[in-house]
């Protein structure tokens, strides 16, 4: 069994993605405002943030399981793709 099986196969229940940093339009940081999503949709989301050059170090998903930090969502990312997303039923 694989370390990450549980996430994906859970990949459909509510997840909070929080801490993405995006820059305002004078260049200043600004934290968005936590987001509800399925949990693989918050995984992508997260990755693709990154993928852009958004500050994603202290993003973190928050799931009935768990927290996962940035780099453990970029690794569930990498190993499943588009999978987990939600329409990917």
């Amino acid at each position: 069994m694989d370390k990450f099986d549980d996430v994906f196969n859970k990949r459909q229940i509510l997840a909070t993605l929080c801490g993405l940093i995006t820059q305002s339009s004078d260049g200043s940081p600004v934290e968005q405002a936590p987001c509800n999503m399925p949990l693989g949709d918050a995984i992508l989301q997260l990755a693709a943030a990154d993928e852009v050059g958004m500050d994603t170090h202290e993003a973190i998903v928050v799931w009935q399981g768990g927290i996962l930090d940035c780099h453990t969502c970029l690794e569930i990312a990498d190993q499943y793709g588009d999978r987990l997303a939600s329409t990917s039923l």
